[in-house]
């Protein structure tokens, strides 16, 4: 191999390696043009993934693309709970809890999903919160940054004495 291309480049085909090069770079110029078109067209898909979120938000603030909001809502998680007779209320029940955003990336609040079960698990009762149900009066839902702590209140109405146990969900 070594013998054929000293005489390719020292004879008329000389030519010939030029072209074969400028034709590889011609190919890792396509498959790199390929690569940022993917890259383009998935980018709700890969911005999920640390290593190439800085690389997507860059490229979309050159092209002035957008993406969507990085949630990972299984991330958070209960710290504190309490659900107890609301005091001024009959059949209503108070609930407080803590959650923590266990991401490593700032993110927007969940839904939060409150549900009621009866000794054998059956459910009983089921409600979605959104942030302006559950966060304190005069409160804006903002994104939470990792390992920020919101507060949750609500005033519900109480599912009956068949429910003895509760679950907190994220969506």
């Amino acid at each position: 191999l070594r013998d054929e291309l000293e005489t390719a480049a020292e004879g008329p085909g000389g030519r010939a390696i030029t072209g074969t090069l400028a034709l590889g770079l011609l190919c890792a110029l396509l498959i790199a043009l390929l690569g940022a078109q993917v890259l383009y067209h998935e980018r709700e898909r890969l911005a999920v993934y640390p290593e190439l979120s800085p690389a997507i938000e860059r490229m979309c603030t050159y092209l002035g693309c957008t993406t969507a909001e990085r949630r990972e809502p299984q991330a958070f998680q209960v710290t504190q709970r309490n659900i107890y007779s609301h005091p001024n209320a009959e059949n209503a029940l108070m609930v407080q809890a803590s959650f923590v955003n266990g991401a490593g990336f700032t993110q927007p609040l969940p839904q939060v999903e409150l549900s009621f079960r009866d000794l054998q698990g059956a459910l009983v009762a089921v409600r979605r919160f959104s942030p302006q149900e559950y966060l304190p009066q005069g409160r804006s839902p903002q994104p939470v940054a990792p390992r920020d702590v919101v507060d949750l209140s609500l005033e519900i109405e109480d599912p009956g004495a068949r429910a003895v146990a509760y679950e907190f969900r994220f969506l």
